[in-house]
Formats: C-alpha cells, structure tokens, sequence
C-alpha cells in the first residue's frame, strides 16, 4: 500500500512523490486509501495568501506586546509571564516554518522562502530550507533509517526514546526547563542552522537568497538592539524561554509525534492528539496536533487541518493509545501517560499487520 504526498494543492506523480506505507507490500489499513478523499483534499488544500500573513503577524503582535507589557511594568512577575507567553509563540514561529517548507505561506516560493525565513525560522536560529531539506525527507521514510528525525532518536535515546519510567521522564523534562540539554537539543537542530550549512557546506547548499537573508534579519536584530539598548530584554525575554520552557515543549511534541520504533506504515507510525485548549495555545499551537492528518495528506495548510480529520472519522484510522491521544499532559489518556509507560501499549509489528491485511 502506498499513499502519495500531495505538495500544493496537487496529486503528485513526479519523482519524490511517494511516501511507502508497510512492510513487504502488506496493506497494514486496507480499509482506507487517500484516493478516496482525492477530490475533497484538493479542495482543502488551495492555498490562500492573506491567512498565512495574519497567522504570522498575530504571533508577533503577542510577541511585541508581551515584551512592551514586560517594560512597562518592571515587575518579575509580569517578566516571567511574558517569558513563558513568548516562549508558546516561539513554538508557533517553528510550526509556521514548517508550513513554509510546505510552501504554504505563500504561493509565490520566494515569498515564502522569504517570509519563512525572515519571520519564522531566523528568529529562532533555523533556516527554512535547511529544515525542508529534512523534513522532505523525514515523510518520504518516516520511522525508518533514511528518515533524519529518526536517525537523530536513535543516536540520543536517553532523551528521545520512550516510554521510560516516572522519574527519567520528570529529569528529562526538568533538566530541559533549567536549561541544561541545551547543548544535546543542538546537536538535535544544528543540520537546520545557517551557521551549520555554512561550515560544513550543507546540505543543502546555501543560497545567495538565504545569504542576503541571514545578513538583513542580523542587521535588523543588532541595529534594533543597539538603538534601543535592549540587550538584557532580548537575552531575557527571548534567549532564556527558548532554551529553557521552549524545549520543553518541544520535546513533548516531538515525542508525541511518533514513537521511536522501526516503521508500519503512516498510520501506525504518526498520531494525532485531540489536546485540550492550553495545549493546543502552548505545546501545539496552530493545528500541529493534527500531524497524522498532516502526514496523510501534506498538501493540507495547517488551517485546514481539522476539516481534513473531520473527513478521515469514521475510516477506521484513529486507534486510541495508538495513534490517537486525547491530550498531550494526561496521565489516563494522554500522551504523558504513554511517556512514564503507564498507558503501553505495544506497537503493531509488521506480523500484525499482515494479519489484518
């Protein structure tokens, strides 16, 4: 069985189209096919130009009025919630470059790229084609050794392989809030960094584009700065939530996205997480919890997300303690739950799949 990766709105045939789901031919979910939503997720996946752009201006509108409340107040406590506000939005900045590397910010690709990088990726020390580079690559063999993001588990297990006990998982996440696997989460983006690509010579090879780029934000960041004297905000109110609450959350939802086990197919191997409101404003922002749907069908903008999982109900794909969670902090139903190793469950092996076939 195999599902085609929809890039723009279209049915791609082209080389790099094909995303293999199962083992040896087997139709580990028989009962359903993307052909049967072809024309629907066509539908959902035209792009729009001016909902992208809000997307990206409502999160710095939060980020900019969380830094003037934070100045304004001169209290630690205000300074403490903006940090943490800040740190959610960062986590939203990293979910709009990955819909640039789906170019789906714009559909003009040197707007996007643009856009991506300068207002999403940057600011969070990425570059959009390096973490499309990835990323491409990550759908086109997911779970499986060619797949980056599963290459990198396997080499920090202690951090990326769960479920581990109640009190590892507790370490991991408080260690991450203090700071302290700073260094290990880098080794985990660094491929991603332009600084990285640069040294090493990619891949992929750096642009012209992405070196003009890289050299307006900085200058824009360290004129902003200088003018403005503002050294101690940024280190403060940008630096420090990045490397402390910012990889905690993304830690959580890079492990609720996949389990770190050898590939099924994307059914088995991508979940989706239900989360409740404060997850889906913190951990998960802008529909990133739908990433099974999102996997299924990448073609799909991030606002369209649900509409899509409101076609793929009652398919028989949603399998709870599986591939489906209804909240990423729950410890009954919950991704965190599965993460302490309270709720196993035990992933379908490619026998099993054969037997459903």
């Amino acid at each position: 069985m195999r599902f085609r990766i929809m890039e723009q709105g279209a049915l791609c045939e082209t080389e790099k189209a094909t995303l293999n789901v199962g083992n040896a031919g087997a139709d580990a979910v028989p009962e359903f096919s993307p052909r049967m939503l072809a024309a629907e997720v066509r539908q959902l996946s035209k792009g729009s130009n001016w909902r992208p752009a809000w997307t990206v201006a409502l999160q710095w509108i939060v980020i900019v009025g969380a830094v003037a409340l934070a100045l304004h107040f001169h209290h630690w406590a205000v300074w403490l919630v903006a940090g943490v506000v800040i740190a959610t939005r960062q986590t939203a900045l990293g979910v709009l470059m990955h819909e640039a590397a789906h170019y789906h910010l714009s559909s003009r690709k040197w707007l996007n790229d643009w856009i991506g990088d300068i207002l999403c990726a940057l600011p969070i020390y990425m570059t959009t084609a390096g973490y499309r580079y990835e990323h491409m690559r990550h759908h086109l063999h997911t779970n499986t050794p060619e797949d980056p993001t599963w290459e990198k588990t396997q080499v920090d297990r202690d951090l990326l392989v769960f479920p581990q006990g109640a009190l590892k998982t507790f370490r991991v996440f408080l260690f991450d809030l203090l700071g302290l696997h700073i260094p290990r989460m880098m080794r985990y983006v660094r491929s991603r960094t332009y600084i990285h690509r640069l040294v090493t010579g990619g891949p992929p090879r750096l642009s012209i584009a992405e070196h003009v780029r890289w050299f307006l934000f900085h200058a824009a960041l360290i004129t902003l700065l200088a003018v403005t004297n503002s050294w101690i905000p940024y280190l403060l109110l940008w630096v420090v939530p990045s490397m402390t609450l910012g990889t905690v959350l993304f830690r959580i939802r890079i492990l609720a996205e996949h389990p770190a086990t050898k590939a099924v197919d994307e059914i088995h191997d991508t979940r989706f997480v239900e989360g409740t409101v404060l997850e889906r404003l913190s951990i998960a922002p802008l529909n990133i919890n739908y990433h099974l749907e999102h996997h299924l069908f990448p073609s799909v903008p991030c606002h369209q997300l649900p509409a899509l999982h409101k076609l793929l109900l009652g398919r028989g794909i949603y399998r709870p303690g599986q591939n489906y969670f209804r909240s990423y902090l729950g410890l009954r139903h919950g991704v965190l739950g599965w993460l302490i190793g309270r709720n196993r469950f035990h992933p379908v092996t490619t026998e099993q799949s054969d037997n459903e076939a």
